[in-house]
C-alpha cells in the first residue's frame, strides 16, 4: 500500500546522511564543514516541505534568498511549528556560523583552531547526549560530526512523524466564496 511512500523521505534522509558522513570522514575540515551544513540545510528543507502546504508560496519561503533560505531561519521556523525542540536551535546557528567561516576564509581554517574550535565547544547536543561529563566528546571535529548526526536523527524522526500522521502535513484551506467576494 502506501507504506513505501510514507517511509521514503526518512529513508532518503538516512541514505544521503550515510553518504555525507563517508565523504565527511575523508575530507578536509573545510570540505567536511560545508558538506555537513549543506546536508543539514537540505534536510531541514525536506522536513519543512513535508509539513507545509505544497504550494508556490512554500517554494518562495524556502528558496535561496527567501525568508527561510538559511539554516538558522529554517530551524527557527521548524521550532515555531513545533517540529523541533528549543535546545537544538543554538546548534543550527553554530553549524551555520562554522560553515560560513570555512566558506569565507581567506586562509586555511581548522576545527582544531579558534574561532572554529570555540564554536564547536559551544555545541549543545554533544553535552546533552553524553552520559557523564567524562563521556562528553571534546575533539572539535568529532563534536561537530556528533551534532550533525543528532540533527539528522531529529530530521528523520520528524519526517517519520509527519508521514505517519503524528504531526500531520498542513493543508491549504478549502476554496471559499468569501475569497471570491460572494
Amino acid at each position: 500500500m502506501g507504506t513505501s511512500k510514507k517511509s521514503s523521505a526518512a529513508s532518503d534522509v538516512m541514505f544521503f546522511h550515510n553518504h555525507m558522513i563517508a565523504a565527511f570522514n575523508e575530507s578536509s575540515d573545510a570540505t567536511a564543514a560545508l558538506l555537513a551544513a549543506s546536508h543539514i540545510d537540505a534536510t531541514l528543507e525536506w522536513v519543512l516541505r513535508a509539513f507545509l502546504v505544497t504550494s508556490s508560496a512554500t517554494d518562495h519561503l524556502l528558496e535561496v534568498g527567501g525568508p527561510l533560505g538559511t539554516i538558522s531561519a529554517k530551524a527557527n521556523a521548524a521550532y515555531a511549528m513545533g517540529l523541533l525542540e528549543e535546545c537544538a536551535l543554538p546548534d543550527f546557528v553554530l553549524l551555520e556560523r562554522i560553515s560560513s567561516a570555512f566558506s569565507r576564509a581567506s586562509k586555511p581554517l581548522s576545527f582544531a583552531k579558534k574561532p572554529v574550535s570555540a564554536w564547536c565547544d559551544q555545541l549543545v547536543l554533544p553535552h546533552l547526549l553524553a552520559e557523564s561529563e567524562e563521556d562528553e566528546v571534546r575533539e572539535p571535529r568529532l563534536r561537530f560530526r556528533l551534532t550533525v548526526n543528532a540533527l539528522n536523527a531529529w530530521a528523520e524522526h520528524a519526517l517519520t512523524s509527519i508521514q505517519d500522521g503524528v504531526m500531520p502535513k498542513r493543508q491549504a484551506p478549502p476554496d471559499s466564496d468569501m475569497l471570491d467576494g460572494g
